[in-house]
């Protein structure tokens, strides 16, 4: 009795209308994680100087997952208020599959790289969004900044430490973070992670061009220079210089290559 009522139900006006709406909702919920995902990339970029593809990638794939079922989800109920039956125990089965696939792949991330699960502050926002207090140019704040920036970058050499986040960077110079943030992102055009980016790279160039560490490896220099993963590395350096790491040293040590 409990599954004719069910069935009648469904396949009333009622019925169908709560279907739409519970498909409406779930559209609408994973098209705001998409711009949510998007904001959070921005916030990675501007505040950490770690490389950030990977928390963004997996969150991604875990949405792109989402959408996946919710086709799958509205393919069914399609061919179900349509009498098309014949698919509908398929389409069950498939889904079913990818909600159990979709679960296995959460746990063996949570068990293989719990760090991706550590997220970001709730306090955290875009520079676009932080108000200055030197906004006008007339004050000439920023172009005082810029080159004490500069030259705390040169002489201190904090890009450095792998973890260097724009807020860590704002306490060693004593300045408000919104302010460097702003500074950064909006005078300079250029999020945290690309400004770190650069100096990293000058200095993996001058120990490549530089005889006495010939003896170290790619590896060893990247470390140096602040960089924990070589994917990472390699792929800045040749954005930044067209070519490869290991291709920048024999530019200038051909001979001990040859």
């Amino acid at each position: 009795e409990q599954l004719l009522f069910y069935n009648n139900y469904t396949n009333k006006w009622e019925g169908k209308l709560s279907y739409v709406l519970a498909h409406f909702q779930n559209i609408v919920y994973i098209i705001v994680t998409f711009v949510l995902l998007h904001r959070y990339k921005k916030l990675l970029l501007e505040n950490y100087s770690k490389s950030t593809e990977t928390n963004y990638s997996w969150l991604f794939q875990m949405n792109m997952i989402c959408l996946l079922l919710f086709i799958f989800a509205l393919v069914k109920n399609i061919y179900r208020f349509g009498s098309h039956f014949g698919f509908i125990s398929t389409l069950r089965l498939s889904t079913s599959i990818i909600m159990l696939g979709f679960t296995c792949w959460l746990i063996f991330k949570a068990l293989n790289a719990p760090k991706l699960f550590r997220g970001i502050s709730s306090n955290l926002q875009l520079a676009s969004a932080l108000p200055s207090n030197h906004a006008n140019p007339e004050l000439g704040y920023f172009y005082d900044v810029k080159a004490e920036l500069k030259k705390f970058m040169l002489e201190k050499e904090p890009y450095l430490d792998p973890d260097l986040t724009i807020k860590s960077l704002a306490h060693q110079m004593k300045m408000e973070q919104r302010e460097l943030s702003v500074l950064i992102n909006t005078e300079l055009n250029m999020n945290f992670y690309e400004f770190i980016n650069l100096y990293r790279i000058d200095k993996a160039k001058a120990l490549l061009k530089d005889e006495k560490f010939l003896k170290l490896t790619i590896l060893e220099i990247l470390y140096q220079v602040g960089y924990n993963s070589k994917s990472s590395f390699n792929t800045a350096f040749k954005k930044t210089t067209g070519i490869t790491p290991s291709a920048y040293r024999k530019k200038f040590h051909k001979k001990e290559f040859e």
